[in-house]
């Protein structure tokens, strides 16, 4: 969340994305995914995940493009096929609340 990777919290976010927003967010994706948890960790703490996506993006050859994105593209669709939409029931009078389905 605190990386911003709308790509994979916002249903349709890549609809609405610029092309190099999308690239920014599949090259922090695959930072995240790359790196130990302690040092993606460190760096969200300390502020400096941006730089060090940057940093990893140079070393992403383009070759490698259509594999991020293809696999970004699929972790998005199963977050967004995973999602739970939660309503809200106003109960009237004291009835008891629908159970679950």
């Amino acid at each position: 969340k605190r990386i911003g990777l709308t790509l994979f919290t916002k249903v349709g976010a890549g609809d609405e994305m610029s092309d190099d927003d999308m690239m920014h967010q599949v090259a922090a994706f695959a930072w995240v995914q790359s790196r130990p948890i302690p040092e993606v960790m460190k760096h969200v703490r300390e502020g400096t995940w941006a730089e060090a996506v940057e940093d990893f993006s140079l070393e992403i050859g383009f070759d490698a493009m259509p594999q991020l994105m293809e696999e970004a593209n699929r972790v998005a669709t199963a977050a967004a096929d995973a999602a739970v939409k939660i309503e809200a029931v106003k109960i009237e009078g004291g009835a008891k609340p629908p159970g679950n389905s």
